[in-house]
């Protein structure tokens, strides 16, 4: 599946009331993959922080690897793109749900202009039993103005 289709099918699925994150689509992830995924945003979110392109992108799936052919790429993609998962002033990961790509999991952020965003991170398991991060698709975003 492309990245495009992938986001737009992801979309889609989402905008379905059946797949609403607080129903039955949640899945049972193991203590094991919860711990590796948790490590996986947190390091990439890190590095993302640190402008550490090498260490984000490595940790990203070979189709996100294929889409944007090098680190600088991938890294000046995730600045413009989502400027909350960029530079987030605070996050906190939420549940797990399935997708038409997978598995995803969802993560409440504070951005860098006090917006408040919830985000899809996608992510993919590997033949060899690791995580990578698949991509992302923010759902919501307010602004500390529309809450008060």
């Amino acid at each position: 599946m492309s990245w495009k289709s992938m986001m737009m099918a992801t979309a889609v699925a989402y905008a379905d009331p059946s797949l609403d994150p607080s129903q039955s689509d949640q899945l049972e992830v193991t203590p094991f993959d919860a711990s590796a995924i948790q490590n996986l945003i947190q390091a990439q979110i890190s590095a993302f922080k640190r402008d550490d392109a090498v260490s984000a992108y490595a940790l990203t799936s070979p189709s996100i690897r294929e889409t944007f052919r090098t680190p600088k790429d991938f890294l000046s993609m995730v600045r413009r793109s989502y400027p909350s998962i960029y530079r987030p002033k605070a996050y906190e990961l939420g549940s797990y749900m399935v997708t038409p790509s997978g598995l995803g999991q969802l993560i409440d952020v504070l951005g860098p202009e006090e917006e408040l965003v919830t985000a899809l991170y996608l992510l993919e398991k590997q033949r060899d039993g690791t995580w990578r991060s698949h991509g992302c698709v923010i759902l919501e975003v307010t602004t500390l103005a529309d809450v008060m």
